[in-house]
């Protein structure tokens, strides 16, 4: 999708949520790779997981308020009710 907002006309959701795909990717390949990695590097393996894991659910939730008005509103006015 093509908007007149954004940079180069790019519409930022959509920008977003290729992002959020690109890091999920990347979560998925190193999970796939953590049993035949060597034990000294799996502790940073798994710290590795568990950040990529926090990043994907924040992209996530951005990409969801980004794509619904409604939601974008009712931060704007202040609402709790989300």
């Amino acid at each position: 999708m093509w908007t007149d907002s954004g940079r180069g006309g790019v519409d930022p959701t959509e920008a977003l949520t290729g992002v959020t795909i690109q890091v999920s990717r990347a979560h998925l390949l190193l999970s796939g790779t953590l049993e035949w990695a060597p034990h000294p590097v799996r502790a940073h393996t798994h710290e590795a997981l568990d950040i990529l894991e926090q990043a994907i659910a924040t992209l996530r939730e951005l990409v969801v308020t980004m794509g619904d008005p409604g939601l974008r509103s009712a931060e704007r006015r202040g609402d709790q009710a989300l």
